[in-house]
């Protein structure tokens, strides 16, 4: 579900909203433009899996759970990473996993951009280190 959004972006750039957004933050119940990268990964769970709800639009919240913690080593595809920010003490992105390699996941993330942001402007597709994140899975 969530390799349908790649490439959706804010309308217009920069503005948090747009109609895609705009979903993904209803999703969480949110009505006016906000940080949405952990609103897109609750709208595509609701979109598989009805019944099951994801950690929100917070992006802590979905680590909130010690038993939905996954050590990187076991990380697959469909487990929810958080990128840590020491600036900010806490996870403050959060990204779903499409495939593992060795060291590397490539991830789906959104309110992102070329550079990484955790306030970007479009869903993407992204390579990461999986040791540097955070793992939980929710399916």
């Amino acid at each position: 579900m969530l390799r349908s959004q790649v490439g959706v972006t804010e309308q217009p750039l920069g503005s948090n909203d747009g109609p895609e957004v705009r979903a993904y933050l209803a999703a969480c119940g949110i009505t006016k433009p906000a940080p949405w990268c952990a609103a897109l990964l609750h709208w595509g769970l609701l979109q598989l899996h009805p019944p099951v709800t994801g950690g929100g639009a917070w992006s802590p919240a979905w680590f909130a759970t010690s038993k939905r913690r996954v050590a990187a080593g076991d990380v697959r595809a469909g487990d929810i990473g958080g990128v840590y920010f020491a600036s900010l003490r806490r996870v403050g992105h959060v990204v779903a996993c499409e495939s593992v390699s060795r060291r590397e996941a490539v991830t789906i993330e959104g309110n992102t951009n070329a550079a990484g942001s955790r306030e970007g402007d479009r869903v993407a597709r992204k390579t990461r280190d999986r040791e540097q994140l955070v793992w939980s899975r929710w399916l």
